[in-house]
């Protein structure tokens, strides 16, 4: 069992944003689904528009197959991961697509990729997920140039481009995108 990577909005628009979904792709489509949930995918179909052709990138990966929704029996599991990650606010009203990822991450023994710092934070501290399991772009890239699928100079400069297109990497990476860092 290839257990799954749950893709986050602002990752997926990060490698999009620089065209290199096809990192993402090579790391991830052989993966069991899911892979991305679907507020996830509302949040990216919500912002195509002429400034952000990343999003239409995304929603055109085939390999991302088809967004996974929060059945009935598992409302009240995911109110809670919600309403955590909304630091206790009631009715919670921000950071749905990440809620959904961590859940569905955890439900399928799965990863949480994502650079929401906030985000990232919570799903790390979970007992279901904890560090090993909450990834970044920078992971990904690294694992990249692991598996020998990119050079570390072609992580770095991915990296940077993501930076250049005014993208954030977490605060930890800031600044420290060398080759070196991805080796």
């Amino acid at each position: 069992m290839a257990r799954p990577v749950l893709h986050d909005a602002v990752t997926l628009n990060h490698f999009g944003s620089v065209d290199r979904l096809d990192v993402l792709r090579g790391r991830h489509a052989h993966l069991d689904e899911p892979r991305w949930a679907e507020e996830v995918k509302c949040e990216i179909e919500n912002g195509v528009n002429i400034r952000n052709p990343q999003c239409q990138r995304v929603l055109d990966q085939d390999w991302l197959g088809e967004p996974f929704e929060i059945l009935p029996k598992d409302q009240k599991a995911f109110l809670f991961i919600w309403i955590g990650l909304n630091e206790g606010r009631r009715p919670p009203e921000q950071h749905r697509g990440e809620a959904e990822s961590i859940f569905l991450a955890e439900a399928h023994g799965g990863k949480f990729l994502t650079d929401d710092n906030g985000a990232h934070d919570f799903a790390s501290k979970r007992p279901n997920l904890g560090i090993a399991r909450v990834i970044d772009s920078v992971d990904v890239l690294r694992e990249a140039v692991e598996m020998e699928d990119i050079t570390a100079e072609l992580a770095s400069e991915i990296a940077t481009q993501m930076e250049d297109a005014d993208r954030s990497l977490r605060p930890l990476h800031r600044g420290n995108i060398s080759p070196s860092y991805f080796r």
